[in-house]
Parts: structure tokens; C-alpha cells; sequence
């Protein structure tokens, strides 16, 4: 306890900074919005917008060459009786790449398809 009588004061500033280095973290969180389930001729389709911010570290790596890759999960359950029945499972990996030429950002998935 003597301890913390002692430097109370760098403790608090020590909560203090992580606190703020907290939330100054949580606006980078990538967020989803328009979440769309469309189901024709038996086919589920998924469509959702979403922003991921990049960090200027992040975007000076891009644009060095350096290409980033994602996945994306998507599982539809139905729940029937308390019991959860999976309806549909899938995993997409996406590529983002910068070229430089071009001066453009290009998204490619990894079947080859550029969007």
C-alpha cells in the first residue's frame, strides 16, 4: 500500500494515458453498414457495405508495393426451436493492391476477378 500512496500520481497519468490510447483506438474499428440477403432461384446473395480506415503507416506500405489481404465470413443461421441450423457458410479472401502507374486501388479476389 505504500506503494501506491507513493507514485498515486504516476499511476493515475499511467491510467490516464492508457485510457485515452484506448479509445483513441476504437475509431478504427472497420464498419459494416447496408447488410442486404437476397435469396433467387436458390441462391443466397450477400451484399454490405463496409469502411476499414488505414492507418498512414498502412497506406505507405500499399503504396510501396506491399498487397493486403482479407476474409470475409459470412454464416446465416436459422434458429428453430432454440436449436441453430446453419443455412449458409462462406468465406471470401480479397486482395488490395495499389498500382502505381495506374494510380489506383485495386481489389481483386482470389479467383481472379477484379472489381
Amino acid at each position: 500500500m505504500y506503494y501506491l500512496k507513493r507514485n498515486s500520481i504516476q499511476l493515475f497519468f499511467l491510467v490516464l494515458v492508457l485510457f485515452f490510447n484506448n479509445a483513441q483506438s476504437n475509431d478504427k474499428l472497420i464498419k459494416i453498414s447496408n447488410i442486404k440477403l437476397d435469396y433467387e432461384a436458390s441462391n443466397y446473395w450477400v451484399s454490405y457495405d463496409q469502411h476499414i480506415p488505414l492507418s498512414p503507416d498502412t497506406l505507405n506500405a500499399i503504396s510501396k508495393g506491399i498487397p493486403l489481404y482479407f476474409k470475409v465470413s459470412v454464416n446465416i443461421f436459422e434458429n428453430s426451436y432454440g436449436f441453430n441450423k446453419i443455412k449458409l457458410s462462406n468465406k471470401m479472401y480479397t486482395k488490395l493492391k495499389y498500382k502505381s502507374l495506374l494510380r489506383t486501388y485495386v481489389i481483386t479476389d482470389i479467383n481472379g476477378k477484379k472489381s
